[in-house]
């Protein structure tokens, strides 16, 4: 097949050149460069785009590029080529607006064999799309992970005719596979099992281009090799450009206050030198590590008379694009903004990053600096003034975006205890869980679907690479199960409708009972206000409701925002929860529980304690259950520190930070009387008269839940959700008896061992890169050998660093 790259660059693009790229002749050897241009990639590309066709061994492309350096070219002149040719290149970019704007520049040029596919789609636009790359007419598809992944088949999604096939694959933003923490997005992990198996299909067989601007090349902080392997590129051609950015002036000065170190006299201080540089700067990006920090700060610099905006991920759409084209337009020259202002930002004369307080990973720190200078020709500062305390800051996020030892074995136990009770002793079986499930292992805050799902990817690999078998395995449906509850004057209504043949009768409102109201003599046993219907939403959607988007019509389903219109039905999550002994051993039991916990509290009085200090009181009453102090204090804590409005009848516990950031917490004793009825109330509710409660509860009683998960924490009862709010997870289950053995002799997943451990050696390697700056060449030098794999952990004096580490860590203690 023949590629006109030159004549193409000038037809459609109006470009008389390629660029030049400064890349690494050999990055595991040595620092040394050579230059590539655009059209020598390109070249490499169509080699192996033609390897693929003619049926021989090709190779895939890794490439790490700056922004500005032109990556999009490198697949959207192919894509020119393999169109008139008949053949598809899929991009698979995380960022929704990112696509569109995309498709727009394109078509612009004439290039309108193009399209994007994803989730905010209406089932029409969706069709309209399928059924223009199945006759030809796009070719070019830009795609989401999210809405990818539940595809293990792209032949019945695409619907290939004529010959059609993929020929080339593009995954952008491929660091995203293995950047972890809260910005992780598993959805691409879950991509590379997905290569594998679409590449098995010989219309789906072509080269893979992983491009990112930034990824570690060996030693012990590589993320190249993790990216190759978990995507599985075949035997990569790995070119790496230059990672120095010249045009980026690196400043780290020492911020040390008079007397004690305070998070005012950082504010205060931020806010003179942001005043300084306002004199010289056009426009200063303030990278914060906390979002509701953020907005505190973004209002103090107003008091200063600073004008600034906010740029956090809480933000809604609108608000935040808003934001950015204040700051584009140069209508505001000033915004603090956290990791949520990163991939996709284009804004060519940034030339100012300020970073409140260093990132946890120099990856992360070359990132955001990065987005100064995207125009070479103006001279650009990256500062921060730096304080080891100010590492405080990473390391409390780091543990609140992490996953626990504890909740990956606590996962398993739940999974191989339904399997058990689903299957008994076969092996080798399906089992459907949904992430509220496990809603005793995460907060009610969380992103749980998120949390599930990162879990689960990291058993699976960890099973695979001990044993060289995911003893469990999980796949995404392509849809989930929702239920209802109909009242009769509503289903009147809808037995006149076609509307009808989406619902299935599950359960009659006779068999549906449960307690309620009741005092010490008298309960009263209820039925939901009709019967209960499973809803189809797929084919709601597909067959009546073409114009919104899926999601759209879940959030209206579950906020009860009318579906249907002129129909009312009401949203249900099935709960079935088993107690592990009869009822009266069972209040026994958590009579006893309660009786020690109130003891514990009320002994604490209105004083301010620390977790240790809960921990060593529930060890002296014998609950002795894995991180049950972390969980008492992030189940039962007061959201916000509202006090006043907290009409969570579970939430007693005030939790505050110190001025060096320890968390420490304090009992509202006026409230554990009605925790304490909470429980038994639930209890006797629930299971008086059964061993088993098998009920559809509304959707905003999730106070049940939580109710199940206190039971479940103590081994006193076990619980399963299905219909919930978040997708299902198809979780395969291959040997339970060896996983029960692996348990019993205390299973450790090495992969999240080994993730902590880099996390904590990226802390210190950043601290040292702080510490140790002269100027800005010996900054990116450093930077430079880091990203060419010449860092190892033993580099580092662990013993020096370590002390140090302690005298800023004892916030940590209390977390």
């Amino acid at each position: 097949m023949e590629f006109n790259f030159e004549k193409n660059l000038k037809e459609f693009f109006k470009y008389s050149y390629f660029k030049n790229i400064k890349v690494y002749s050999n990055p595991l050897e040595n620092n040394e460069t050579k230059i590539l241009s655009q059209l020598d990639i390109l070249n490499i590309i169509a080699n192996e785009i033609n390897n693929s066709l003619a049926n021989r061994n090709f190779k895939d492309i890794f490439l790490t590029a700056s922004t500005g350096s032109g990556k999009s070219l490198l697949f959207q002149l192919p894509s020119i080529d393999l169109y008139s040719n008949g053949l598809i290149t899929l991009v698979i970019t995380p960022l929704k607006a990112l696509m569109k704007d995309q498709v727009e520049f394109l078509k612009s040029r004439n290039i309108n064999f193009t399209t994007f596919i994803n989730s905010d789609d209406t089932y029409l636009e969706r069709e309209e799309k399928l059924l223009g790359i199945k006759k030809g007419k796009y070719s070019l598809i830009y795609i989401s992970p999210e809405f990818l992944v539940r595809y293990n088949d792209l032949n019945l999604l695409f619907n290939f005719e004529n010959n059609k096939k993929i020929g080339f694959y593009v995954l952008d933003e491929a660091h995203c596979v293995s950047t972890w923490g809260k910005n992780f997005r598993p959805d691409y992990w879950f991509i590379g099992k997905r290569f594998k198996k679409w590449r098995e299909e010989e219309n789906c067989n072509a080269p893979i281009l992983a491009l990112t601007a930034t990824a570690v090349n060996s030693g012990d902080f590589d993320s190249v090799s993790d990216i190759i392997e978990i995507l599985n590129l075949k035997r990569p051609h790995v070119i790496l450009s230059y990672i120095k950015r010249e045009n980026i002036n690196i400043k780290i000065e020492k911020y040390e206050p008079e007397g004690k170190y305070t998070d005012n006299k950082k504010e205060e201080f931020v806010a003179e030198k942001i005043q300084e540089l306002l004199q010289s700067y056009k426009k200063i990006i303030i990278y914060h590590p906390f979002r509701s920090s953020a907005k505190r700060f973004k209002n103090f610099l107003n008091d200063k008379k600073i004008k600034a905006e906010k740029f956090v991920g809480e933000m809604d759409k609108i608000e935040r694009n808003k934001v950015y084209n204040l700051l584009k337009e140069g209508k505001i020259n000033c915004i603090i903004a956290t990791k949520a202002f990163g991939i996709g930002i284009n804004i060519d004369d940034i030339d100012c990053i300020y970073h409140y307080a260093i990132n946890k990973s120099l990856t992360d720190y070359v990132q955001e600096i990065g987005r100064a200078g995207r125009d070479e020709n103006i001279k650009s500062l990256a500062i921060t003034h730096f304080n080891p305390k100010d590492l405080k800051f990473t390391r409390i996020l780091n543990y609140t975006s992490a996953l626990s030892q504890w909740q990956l074995r606590k996962i398993i136990e739940k999974i191989l205890y339904i399997y058990n009770l689903t299957y008994k002793t076969i092996i080798g079986k399906w089992i459907i869980i949904y992430p509220e499930t496990f809603l005793n292992i995460f907060k009610e805050t969380d992103d749980i679907e998120k949390k599930v799902k990162t879990a689960l990817l990291l058993i699976e690999k960890d099973f695979e690479e001990k044993y060289g078998l995911p003893y469990i395995t999980f796949s995404i449906p392509s849809y989930s199960k929702v239920y209802c509850s109909i009242d009769r004057e509503n289903f009147k209504k809808l037995e006149s409708t076609q509307y009808l043949k989406c619902f299935t009768l599950i359960r009659e409102q006779k068999d549906n009972i449960r307690n309620e109201k009741f005092n010490e003599e008298f309960i009263s046993r209820i039925y939901d206000i009709g019967d209960i219907w499973e809803l189809d939403l797929e084919k709601l959607w597909k067959d009546f409701l073409k114009n919104e988007n899926l999601g759209s019509l879940r959030a209206k389903f579950f906020s009860e925002k009318g579906l249907i219109e002129g129909i009312k039905i009401f949203p249900r999550i099935h709960l079935i929860a088993n107690l592990k002994k009869i009822y009266k051993f069972t209040e026994d039991d958590l009579t006893d529980i309660i009786n020690k916990l109130e003891e514990i509290f009320y002994n604490f009085g209105n004083k301010y304690f620390y977790k240790d200090d809960l921990e060593k009181e529930l060890k002296e009453k014998n609950l002795v259950i894995e991180n049950l102090a972390e969980i008492i204090l992030s189940f039962f804590k007061i959201e916000n520190n509202n006090v006043e409005n907290n009409q969570k009848p579970y939430s007693f516990i005030f939790e505050k930070f110190t001025s060096d950031r320890q968390k420490q917490y304090r009992i509202i004793k006026n409230k554990i009387y009605r925790f304490k009825n909470f429980l038994m109330k639930n209890l006797k509710i629930m299971f008086v008269n059964n061993q088993e409660f098998d009920y559809f509860i509304p959707i905003n009683t999730k106070d049940k839940l939580i109710f199940m998960g206190f039971l479940e924490l103590f081994n006193l009862a076990t619980f399963q959700v299905f219909g919930s709010t978040e997708i299902a997870f198809n979780i395969y289950v291959a040997d339970p008896i060896k996983i029960q053995d692996l348990l019993k002799s205390g299973y450790k997943n090495i992969l999240l061992h080994n993730l902590k451990e880099r996390e904590e050696n990226e802390i210190l390697l950043i601290k040292k890169f702080a510490e140790e700056y002269i100027n800005s060449e010996n900054s990116w030098n450093f930077i430079e050998n880091y990203f060419l794999g010449h860092f190892n952990y033993n580099n580092f004096n662990h013993s020096k660093m370590n002390d140090a580490k302690l005298e800023e860590e004892k916030y940590y203690e209390g977390i």
